[in-house]
Protein backbone atom coordinates (compact mmCIF):
# COMPACT_ATOMS: atom_id res chain seq x y z
CA UNK A 1 0.00 0.00 0.00
CA UNK A 2 2.79 2.37 0.85
CA UNK A 3 4.52 1.59 -2.44
CA UNK A 4 1.36 2.16 -4.44
CA UNK A 5 0.74 5.37 -2.60
CA UNK A 6 4.20 6.66 -3.37
CA UNK A 7 3.87 5.71 -7.02
CA UNK A 8 0.49 7.42 -7.16
CA UNK A 9 1.93 10.56 -5.60
CA UNK A 10 4.86 10.51 -7.99
CA UNK A 11 2.51 10.16 -10.94
CA UNK A 12 0.42 13.10 -9.72
CA UNK A 13 3.56 15.20 -9.38
CA UNK A 14 4.71 14.21 -12.86
CA UNK A 15 1.28 14.99 -14.33
CA UNK A 16 1.30 18.38 -12.65
CA UNK A 17 4.82 19.11 -13.90
CA UNK A 18 3.76 18.16 -17.45
CA UNK A 19 0.74 20.44 -17.14
CA UNK A 20 2.90 23.31 -15.87
CA UNK A 21 5.40 22.68 -18.65
CA UNK A 22 2.63 22.78 -21.26
CA UNK A 23 1.24 26.00 -19.78
CA UNK A 24 4.69 27.63 -19.74
CA UNK A 25 5.37 26.57 -23.33
CA UNK A 26 2.04 28.02 -24.41
CA UNK A 27 2.73 31.30 -22.59
CA UNK A 28 6.21 31.54 -24.12
CA UNK A 29 4.86 30.68 -27.56
CA UNK A 30 2.16 33.33 -27.34
CA UNK A 31 4.69 35.91 -26.19
CA UNK A 32 6.91 35.16 -29.18
CA UNK A 33 4.15 34.76 -31.72
CA UNK A 34 2.42 38.05 -31.53
CA UNK A 35 2.95 41.47 -30.00
CA UNK A 36 -0.47 42.96 -29.21
CA UNK A 37 -1.21 46.34 -30.79
CA UNK A 38 -0.05 49.40 -28.84
CA UNK A 39 -3.71 50.34 -28.30
CA UNK A 40 -5.61 47.57 -26.50
CA UNK A 41 -9.11 46.78 -27.64
CA UNK A 42 -11.42 49.62 -26.66
CA UNK A 43 -15.00 48.42 -26.41
CA UNK A 44 -16.22 52.01 -26.08
CA UNK A 45 -14.89 52.83 -29.55
CA UNK A 46 -17.15 50.20 -31.10
CA UNK A 47 -20.41 51.12 -29.42
CA UNK A 48 -23.67 51.16 -31.42
CA UNK A 49 -25.66 54.37 -31.92
CA UNK A 50 -27.22 55.61 -28.63
CA UNK A 51 -30.74 54.61 -29.72
CA UNK A 52 -29.61 51.04 -30.40
CA UNK A 53 -27.68 50.96 -27.14
CA UNK A 54 -30.88 51.96 -25.34
CA UNK A 55 -32.63 48.98 -26.94
CA UNK A 56 -29.89 46.63 -25.72
CA UNK A 57 -30.12 48.13 -22.24
CA UNK A 58 -33.77 47.13 -22.09
CA UNK A 59 -32.98 43.50 -22.92
CA UNK A 60 -31.58 40.65 -20.88
CA UNK A 61 -27.79 40.38 -21.52
CA UNK A 62 -28.25 36.74 -22.54
CA UNK A 63 -30.72 37.82 -25.23
CA UNK A 64 -28.27 40.45 -26.54
CA UNK A 65 -25.51 37.84 -26.59
CA UNK A 66 -27.62 35.31 -28.48
CA UNK A 67 -28.68 37.96 -30.99
CA UNK A 68 -24.98 38.73 -31.55
CA UNK A 69 -24.16 35.07 -32.18
CA UNK A 70 -27.14 34.71 -34.53
CA UNK A 71 -26.13 37.82 -36.49
CA UNK A 72 -22.53 36.66 -36.72
CA UNK A 73 -23.64 33.28 -38.07
CA UNK A 74 -25.91 35.04 -40.59
CA UNK A 75 -22.97 37.12 -41.86
CA UNK A 76 -23.92 40.38 -40.12
CA UNK A 77 -20.50 40.85 -38.54
CA UNK A 78 -21.02 44.53 -37.76
CA UNK A 79 -24.30 43.82 -35.97
CA UNK A 80 -22.58 41.13 -33.91
CA UNK A 81 -19.65 43.41 -33.08
CA UNK A 82 -21.95 46.22 -31.90
CA UNK A 83 -23.81 43.92 -29.50
CA UNK A 84 -20.74 42.15 -28.17
CA UNK A 85 -18.76 45.37 -27.76
CA UNK A 86 -21.75 46.88 -25.95
CA UNK A 87 -21.86 43.93 -23.56
CA UNK A 88 -18.13 44.24 -22.93
CA UNK A 89 -18.42 47.96 -22.27
CA UNK A 90 -21.18 47.28 -19.73
CA UNK A 91 -18.75 45.13 -17.75
CA UNK A 92 -19.72 41.70 -19.10
CA UNK A 93 -16.60 39.59 -18.53
CA UNK A 94 -17.89 36.28 -19.82
CA UNK A 95 -15.19 34.54 -21.89
CA UNK A 96 -17.81 33.74 -24.52
CA UNK A 97 -18.33 37.45 -25.21
CA UNK A 98 -14.63 37.98 -25.99
CA UNK A 99 -14.47 34.78 -28.03
CA UNK A 100 -17.48 35.64 -30.18
CA UNK A 101 -16.18 39.20 -30.59
CA UNK A 102 -12.84 37.86 -31.81
CA UNK A 103 -14.58 35.53 -34.27
CA UNK A 104 -16.75 38.39 -35.56
CA UNK A 105 -13.69 40.55 -36.23
CA UNK A 106 -11.87 37.61 -37.79
CA UNK A 107 -14.72 36.88 -40.18
CA UNK A 108 -14.99 40.59 -40.96
CA UNK A 109 -11.34 40.49 -42.10
CA UNK A 110 -9.85 42.53 -39.24
CA UNK A 111 -7.29 39.94 -38.19
CA UNK A 112 -5.13 42.24 -36.05
CA UNK A 113 -8.08 43.17 -33.83
CA UNK A 114 -9.13 39.53 -33.68
CA UNK A 115 -5.61 38.57 -32.54
CA UNK A 116 -5.66 41.18 -29.76
CA UNK A 117 -9.03 39.85 -28.57
CA UNK A 118 -7.86 36.24 -28.57
CA UNK A 119 -4.78 37.29 -26.58
CA UNK A 120 -7.03 39.13 -24.13
CA UNK A 121 -9.27 36.08 -23.84
CA UNK A 122 -6.38 33.74 -23.12
CA UNK A 123 -5.22 36.10 -20.36
CA UNK A 124 -8.66 36.47 -18.78
CA UNK A 125 -10.13 32.97 -19.15
CA UNK A 126 -8.86 31.50 -15.90
CA UNK A 127 -10.86 28.31 -16.41
CA UNK A 128 -8.96 27.66 -19.62
CA UNK A 129 -12.14 26.53 -21.37
CA UNK A 130 -11.44 28.77 -24.38
CA UNK A 131 -7.63 28.55 -24.45
CA UNK A 132 -7.31 25.91 -27.15
CA UNK A 133 -10.09 27.36 -29.32
CA UNK A 134 -8.62 30.85 -29.03
CA UNK A 135 -5.16 29.46 -29.82
CA UNK A 136 -6.44 27.69 -32.91
CA UNK A 137 -8.19 30.82 -34.17
CA UNK A 138 -5.02 32.82 -33.51
CA UNK A 139 -3.29 30.45 -35.90
CA UNK A 140 -5.93 31.04 -38.56
CA UNK A 141 -5.51 34.82 -38.19
CA UNK A 142 -1.72 34.54 -38.42
CA UNK A 143 -2.13 32.56 -41.63
CA UNK A 144 -4.32 35.29 -43.09
CA UNK A 145 -1.60 37.82 -42.26
CA UNK A 146 0.99 35.66 -44.04
CA UNK A 147 2.76 34.73 -40.80
CA UNK A 148 3.04 31.04 -41.57
CA UNK A 149 5.99 30.29 -39.27
CA UNK A 150 4.15 31.87 -36.35
CA UNK A 151 0.95 30.04 -37.27
CA UNK A 152 2.82 26.72 -37.25
CA UNK A 153 4.34 27.51 -33.85
CA UNK A 154 0.87 28.37 -32.57
CA UNK A 155 -0.59 25.05 -33.73
CA UNK A 156 2.33 23.18 -32.16
CA UNK A 157 1.63 24.94 -28.85
CA UNK A 158 -1.90 23.52 -28.65
CA UNK A 159 -1.92 20.32 -26.53
CA UNK A 160 -3.31 17.35 -28.45
CA UNK A 161 -3.01 14.53 -25.91
CA UNK A 162 -6.67 14.65 -24.95
CA UNK A 163 -8.04 15.57 -28.38
CA UNK A 164 -9.85 13.03 -30.50
CA UNK A 165 -12.14 12.83 -33.49
CA UNK A 166 -12.88 16.07 -35.35
CA UNK A 167 -10.86 18.23 -32.96
CA UNK A 168 -7.72 16.16 -33.46
CA UNK A 169 -8.19 15.90 -37.24
CA UNK A 170 -8.75 19.66 -37.49
CA UNK A 171 -5.57 20.60 -35.65
CA UNK A 172 -3.56 18.04 -37.63
CA UNK A 173 -4.89 19.43 -40.91
CA UNK A 174 -4.09 22.98 -39.81
CA UNK A 175 -0.58 21.97 -38.77
CA UNK A 176 0.01 20.09 -42.02
CA UNK A 177 -1.16 23.09 -44.04
CA UNK A 178 1.24 25.39 -42.17
CA UNK A 179 4.10 22.90 -42.63
CA UNK A 180 3.53 22.84 -46.39
CA UNK A 181 3.42 26.65 -46.50
CA UNK A 182 6.75 27.03 -44.66
CA UNK A 183 8.48 24.58 -46.99
CA UNK A 184 8.25 21.36 -44.99
CA UNK A 185 6.54 19.72 -47.92
CA UNK A 186 7.00 16.01 -47.21
CA UNK A 187 6.09 16.25 -43.53
CA UNK A 188 3.12 18.52 -44.15
CA UNK A 189 1.73 16.43 -47.00
CA UNK A 190 1.98 13.22 -44.94
CA UNK A 191 0.20 14.86 -42.04
CA UNK A 192 -2.55 16.20 -44.32
CA UNK A 193 -3.10 12.90 -46.14
CA UNK A 194 -3.25 10.97 -42.86
CA UNK A 195 -5.76 13.41 -41.36
CA UNK A 196 -7.85 13.41 -44.55
CA UNK A 197 -8.04 9.62 -44.52
CA UNK A 198 -9.00 9.53 -40.84
CA UNK A 199 -11.60 12.31 -41.17
CA UNK A 200 -13.28 11.05 -44.35
CA UNK A 201 -17.06 11.42 -44.07
CA UNK A 202 -16.83 13.77 -41.07
CA UNK A 203 -18.33 17.25 -40.84
CA UNK A 204 -15.04 19.21 -40.93
CA UNK A 205 -15.42 19.82 -44.66
CA UNK A 206 -14.08 23.40 -44.49
CA UNK A 207 -10.72 22.26 -43.11
CA UNK A 208 -10.62 19.26 -45.44
CA UNK A 209 -11.24 21.49 -48.45
CA UNK A 210 -8.60 23.96 -47.28
CA UNK A 211 -6.07 21.12 -46.92
CA UNK A 212 -6.85 19.76 -50.38
CA UNK A 213 -6.52 23.26 -51.85
CA UNK A 214 -3.13 23.57 -50.14
CA UNK A 215 -1.97 20.32 -51.77
CA UNK A 216 -3.31 21.52 -55.13
CA UNK A 217 -1.55 24.86 -54.82
CA UNK A 218 1.71 23.18 -53.83
CA UNK A 219 1.54 21.02 -56.95
CA UNK A 220 0.97 24.04 -59.18
CA UNK A 221 3.82 25.98 -57.58
CA UNK A 222 6.19 23.18 -58.60
CA UNK A 223 5.96 24.47 -62.18
CA UNK A 224 8.81 26.85 -61.35
CA UNK A 225 11.08 23.82 -60.97
CA UNK A 226 10.47 22.66 -64.55
CA UNK A 227 11.48 25.50 -66.91
CA UNK A 228 10.66 25.01 -70.58
CA UNK A 229 14.15 25.37 -71.93
CA UNK A 230 17.05 23.29 -73.23
CA UNK A 231 16.97 20.64 -75.94
CA UNK A 232 13.73 19.55 -77.60
CA UNK A 233 13.88 16.32 -75.62
CA UNK A 234 14.30 18.24 -72.36
CA UNK A 235 11.49 20.60 -73.30
CA UNK A 236 9.19 17.67 -74.03
CA UNK A 237 10.07 16.12 -70.67
CA UNK A 238 9.38 19.33 -68.78
CA UNK A 239 6.14 19.90 -70.66
CA UNK A 240 5.04 16.38 -69.68
CA UNK A 241 5.92 17.13 -66.04
CA UNK A 242 3.80 20.28 -66.14
CA UNK A 243 0.88 18.36 -67.66
CA UNK A 244 1.10 15.76 -64.88
CA UNK A 245 1.27 18.46 -62.20
CA UNK A 246 -1.79 20.22 -63.55
CA UNK A 247 -3.66 16.92 -63.94
CA UNK A 248 -2.92 16.00 -60.32
CA UNK A 249 -3.97 19.48 -59.23
CA UNK A 250 -7.26 19.09 -61.10
CA UNK A 251 -7.85 15.80 -59.25
CA UNK A 252 -7.32 17.61 -55.93
CA UNK A 253 -9.72 20.33 -57.01
CA UNK A 254 -12.35 17.71 -57.92
CA UNK A 255 -12.22 16.50 -54.31
CA UNK A 256 -12.68 20.07 -53.08
CA UNK A 257 -15.73 20.45 -55.33
CA UNK A 258 -17.27 17.30 -53.84
CA UNK A 259 -16.98 18.85 -50.37
CA UNK A 260 -19.08 21.81 -51.59
CA UNK A 261 -16.97 24.47 -49.84
CA UNK A 262 -17.22 27.47 -52.20
CA UNK A 263 -14.35 29.46 -50.67
CA UNK A 264 -11.81 26.80 -51.56
CA UNK A 265 -13.48 25.87 -54.86
CA UNK A 266 -13.06 29.48 -55.98
CA UNK A 267 -9.46 29.70 -54.84
CA UNK A 268 -8.72 26.36 -56.47
CA UNK A 269 -10.17 27.47 -59.81
CA UNK A 270 -8.24 30.74 -59.61
CA UNK A 271 -4.98 28.85 -59.00
CA UNK A 272 -5.75 26.39 -61.78
CA UNK A 273 -6.50 29.18 -64.27
CA UNK A 274 -3.30 30.97 -63.26
CA UNK A 275 -1.31 27.76 -63.80
CA UNK A 276 -2.72 27.30 -67.32
CA UNK A 277 -1.98 30.94 -68.12
CA UNK A 278 1.56 30.79 -66.74
CA UNK A 279 2.28 27.69 -68.84
CA UNK A 280 0.83 29.37 -71.93
CA UNK A 281 2.99 32.44 -71.42
CA UNK A 282 6.12 30.33 -71.03
CA UNK A 283 5.26 28.05 -73.90
CA UNK A 284 4.95 30.78 -76.53
CA UNK A 285 8.41 32.18 -75.70
CA UNK A 286 10.17 28.83 -75.26
CA UNK A 287 13.40 28.77 -77.29
CA UNK A 288 13.31 26.72 -80.48
CA UNK A 289 15.63 23.70 -80.71
CA UNK A 290 19.01 24.78 -82.09
CA UNK A 291 19.10 22.34 -85.04
CA UNK A 292 16.02 23.80 -86.75
CA UNK A 293 16.37 25.96 -89.85
CA UNK A 294 14.41 29.21 -90.32
CA UNK A 295 11.37 27.54 -91.91
CA UNK A 296 11.25 24.88 -89.23
CA UNK A 297 11.53 27.53 -86.52
CA UNK A 298 8.54 29.36 -88.02
CA UNK A 299 6.52 26.14 -88.02
CA UNK A 300 7.65 25.43 -84.46
CA UNK A 301 6.53 28.90 -83.35
CA UNK A 302 3.16 28.46 -85.05
CA UNK A 303 2.65 25.14 -83.31
CA UNK A 304 3.48 26.71 -79.93
CA UNK A 305 1.04 29.52 -80.59
CA UNK A 306 -1.72 27.00 -81.32
CA UNK A 307 -0.99 25.04 -78.16
CA UNK A 308 -0.77 28.30 -76.23
CA UNK A 309 -4.27 29.26 -77.38
CA UNK A 310 -5.60 25.96 -76.07
CA UNK A 311 -4.02 26.65 -72.66
CA UNK A 312 -5.34 30.21 -72.71
CA UNK A 313 -8.82 28.89 -73.36
CA UNK A 314 -8.48 26.44 -70.48
CA UNK A 315 -7.49 29.32 -68.20
CA UNK A 316 -10.55 31.28 -69.35
CA UNK A 317 -12.78 28.28 -68.64
CA UNK A 318 -11.33 27.85 -65.12
CA UNK A 319 -12.02 31.52 -64.31
CA UNK A 320 -15.48 31.21 -65.84
CA UNK A 321 -16.31 28.15 -63.76
CA UNK A 322 -15.25 30.12 -60.70
CA UNK A 323 -17.69 32.90 -61.55
CA UNK A 324 -20.46 30.34 -62.08
CA UNK A 325 -19.74 28.80 -58.66
CA UNK A 326 -19.73 32.26 -57.07
CA UNK A 327 -23.11 32.99 -58.61
CA UNK A 328 -24.52 29.64 -57.55
CA UNK A 329 -23.51 30.07 -53.92
CA UNK A 330 -24.04 33.84 -53.82
CA UNK A 331 -20.40 34.49 -52.93
CA UNK A 332 -18.78 37.90 -53.23
CA UNK A 333 -15.33 39.16 -52.33
CA UNK A 334 -11.74 39.67 -53.53
CA UNK A 335 -11.36 36.20 -55.10
CA UNK A 336 -14.49 36.70 -57.21
CA UNK A 337 -13.14 40.09 -58.35
CA UNK A 338 -9.82 38.47 -59.28
CA UNK A 339 -11.58 35.75 -61.26
CA UNK A 340 -13.56 38.34 -63.22
CA UNK A 341 -10.49 40.52 -63.88
CA UNK A 342 -8.35 37.56 -64.99
CA UNK A 343 -11.05 36.34 -67.36
CA UNK A 344 -11.66 39.80 -68.83
CA UNK A 345 -7.92 40.28 -69.31
CA UNK A 346 -7.70 37.28 -71.62
CA UNK A 347 -9.88 38.96 -74.23
CA UNK A 348 -11.62 35.78 -75.36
Amino acid sequence: EISLGLVGSEMCIRDRLRTLETEMLLILALACLHTPPAAAFDAQAHQPPPALGAVFAGQDPDVVFQEAVDRRMDGDHQGAIERLAWLRAQGDRRPGVLYQLGVAYELAGDFETALSLYDLLIGEDLSGAYHDDAGFRRGICLEELGEWEQALAQYKAIPTRELQGSDLWTINLARGIAEVRVGKQAKGQRRILDALAQSEGSDITWMQAKALYTLQDALLLEREQSPLEGSSRRQAKHLHERAVQISDAEAMLAQVVRLEEPEWILKGLLSLGDAYLALQEELVIAPAPKKLDAQQVAMYRSMLQDKGQILKRKAWEAYDQGLVVAGTYGVEGPVVVELAERQAGLGL
